[in-house]
């Protein structure tokens, strides 16, 4: 940055009329101090050398005429050192000089005292001048700071005030344009969910009608006289339609889930109710594949969640576990907490996971290259999105060949 796009700026403009101003008057003041030294110090010279005249006139060494032509005549070279080697001889030098001219050194240690408390006290001043400006030009990057923090969180009629000039001018109005082009994009986004969110219903509305009514023509058909072929491939297409119905169902929840279209009622659960009413759910289903379900609890941790939604994660991963368990395995849904976290806990006794799927096992429709299950791929997406648009986490792990393990963690309050 220039000299010129500097000095565009009150702040900096200021600081530099201070800076000139205290230089100003520090000059004007140490000429002053300079000019009384040395009036007070041709005062005392000649006050001793008046005295010094007074006391050869009295004591008869010279009279008035020698002293005047002595004082008149100059400083001649042969003088001086007359004089000198005299005064010498008496003790009398550079050295004892403040002994018997007191006030040259006096004088001096005077003035030169007013000038450092001078030069400190305009040093201090401008320390102090130029404190409070920084301070001013701190406060408004603190103020743009503040607000942009307040535009992060949602609030995007926020503004800077726009009464000045230089470069905080542009940042303000620069930071303005910002404020409007968030506000416009967020309406744009805005929009856009409405738009989605009535498409989606749309959507389920159209497709439920038409599954409603394959899965009513399966079952009549049953109901019929039909050969055993014929049965068999019925059973069979309402097998695909109940699993197309599920995801269909699931599909529409996601894309609900991912535009934001969701409106959680975020309340105090009790943590253990929604897991175990989610197994509950599972019974008859895991009675069917011959897979134990294990429920266990030692409390009732309460967290802020949607109730409904959050039975929908969980149930969501212990239908993708009883899809990869075999019979007589078992599956165990684990709640428990400590000061600062409220997790529950989903493991089975299938294969587990492969390190190399690990990274994607969330991912929509990825199923592994080593799936043999019949799921769909969305609902491990599903429930994750879900458990994260209400503050808490869903992890996988476990050890490959001894089960797949499933962790939801939620924090008790914000840290």
């Amino acid at each position: 940055m220039n000299r010129t796009k500097v000095l565009e700026n009150s702040e900096c403009r200021r600081l530099f009329a201070m800076f000139w101003i205290l230089a100003v008057f520090l000059a004007f003041g140490i000429t002053l101090i300079c000019f009384f030294s040395v009036s007070n110090i041709e005062t005392h010279l000649m006050q001793r050398e008046s005295a010094v005249a007074g006391k050869l006139i009295n004591s008869g060494a010279a009279n008035t005429g020698d002293i005047i032509n002595a004082f008149a005549s100059g400083d001649k070279a042969a003088d001086v050192e007359t004089g000198e080697q005299a005064l010498n001889t008496a003790g009398y030098g550079k050295d004892t000089a403040d002994v018997f001219l007191p006030f040259l050194y006096g004088d001096t240690v005077q003035y030169f005292s007013l000038i450092i408390v001078a030069v400190l006290f305009v040093f201090v001043l401008f320390m102090v001048l130029t404190y409070i400006s920084l301070l001013k030009v701190f406060k408004k990057v603190e103020e743009a700071g503040s607000k942009a923090i307040l535009i992060s969180r949602g609030n995007y009629d926020t503004k800077l005030k726009e009464d000045s000039e230089g470069a905080f001018a542009r940042m303000n109005h620069a930071f303005n344009e910002m404020s409007v082009g968030v506000n416009a994009g967020f309406e744009r986004q805005k929009s856009q969910r409405v738009f989605l969110k009535n498409l989606i219903s749309d959507i389920s509305h159209q497709l439920k009608t038409p599954l409603a009514a394959l899965k009513m023509y399966n079952e009549i058909t049953l109901q019929e006289q039909i050969s055993d072929t014929a049965r068999d491939f019925t059973k069979k297409s309402e097998e695909q339609l109940e699993r197309m119905e599920w995801l269909i169902l699931g599909l529409l929840k996601m894309a609900r889930v991912e535009a934001g279209c969701l409106e959680f009622d975020l309340q105090q659960n009790d943590v253990t109710s929604i897991a175990k009413e989610a197994c509950e759910d599972f019974t008859m289903a895991m009675k069917e594949k011959n897979i134990s379900l294990v429920f266990k609890s030692e409390d009732n941790p309460g967290i802020l969640c949607d109730y409904g939604w959050l039975k929908e994660a969980i149930g969501n991963v212990i239908k993708n576990c009883a899809e990869y368990t075999p019979e007589g395995g078992q599956i165990t849904v684990e709640v428990w907490q400590t000061p600062v976290v409220v997790s529950v806990k989903i493991s089975d006794t299938g294969r587990g996971i492969h390190p190399d799927d690990l990274p994607n096992i969330f991912r929509r429709f990825y199923r592994g290259h080593r799936s043999q299950g019949a799921g769909s791929g969305i609902g491990l997406a599903l429930a994750k999105s879900i458990v994260e648009q209400m503050g808490g986490t869903l992890s996988a792990g476990g050890e490959y060949g001894r089960g797949a393990v499933f962790t939801f963690s939620f924090l008790k309050q914000v840290i």
